[in-house]
């Protein structure tokens, strides 16, 4: 079994090719994927778990592989840690496996919990194929924290499609009924535009009305007030770094969602 430290490095060993992320050593390919079977070899879920977590940087088809067929296990600790090692991986086989998770697994889809975090997987990856499954009918899983995640995950996709899907799902439904849920719409849209309507859907509406047809979707991601920044960074895990005025991350890559906050 490689250590930690020869781990790493060996993760770094393959460099880029053609914007493609680099396939680790398959010495730690090959060591990942023992300490997995043997761990699921295991009846307790916490061993299987924690096998999936330490070696959920090995970017590899092979381990994405073991990951999805590893949906199938009957603890929901065990599916979440795939999932959330699916949301990091770069490989495209990664978010291919969560939309085919998230287009085919029923026991997902009647757990709000595991729902909602494939959901945010899904956005993690701001790719725009994901935007059909992002903008399904926000009220076709009502619970909160799955809207919050197909509105969020609509927003962490730059393109002027998944502004126009956000708009859309907050226009399907009435003003009282999605009044509840508008923090999240205001946030979605405020990262994408730049624009604060507040928690109006009305006024949301008549805003795109009047400048859909000019409005330019901005590049970069705009600065938000302090509070709505704190909020995108930690649903994403982004960290800024105030004292040193650079950008931190958990994990994962480093794109245009972690911007400095305009202070209050």
């Amino acid at each position: 079994m490689l250590t930690p430290t020869l781990l790493s490095l060996a993760l770094c060993a393959v460099p880029f090719q053609d914007d493609e992320p680099p396939l680790p050593d398959p010495e730690v390919v090959e060591a990942a994927l023992e300490d997995l079977e043997e761990s699921f070899d295991s009846e307790d879920p916490e061993v299987r778990a924690a096998a999936i977590s330490r070696n959920s940087l090995v970017d590899h088809p092979d381990l994405i592989d073991f990951l999805l067929d590893a949906f199938d296990d009957e603890s929901d600790s065990v599916v979440e840690q795939c999932i959330g090692a699916l949301r990091y991986l770069e490989h495209e086989d990664a978010l291919e496996g969560l939309h085919r998770a998230y287009r085919r697994d029923k026991r997902i889809r009647r757990a709000p919990e595991l729902y909602a975090s494939l959901i945010q997987a899904i956005g993690q990856h701001q790719a725009e194929e994901s935007i059909d499954h992002l903008k399904d009918d926000v009220f076709k899983d009502p619970q909160r924290a799955v809207i919050r995640a197909r509105v969020l995950g609509l927003a962490h996709i730059r393109t002027q499609d998944s502004l126009e899907a956000t708009i859309e799902l907050m226009r399907r439904a009435g003003n009282k009924r999605i009044q509840p849920y508008m923090r999240e719409f205001r946030l979605s849209l405020m990262v994408l535009t730049g624009v604060d309507r507040g928690l109006s859907q009305p006024g949301w509406i008549a805003w795109w009305n009047e400048n859909k047809r000019e409005f330019e979707l901005p590049e970069e991601q705009p600065r938000l007030p302090r509070q709505e920044h704190e909020t995108w960074n930690r649903y994403w895990g982004y960290q800024y770094d105030m004292g040193r005025g650079t950008r931190r991350e958990d994990r994962g890559n480093d794109p245009e969602g972690g911007t400095p906050p305009i202070d209050d």
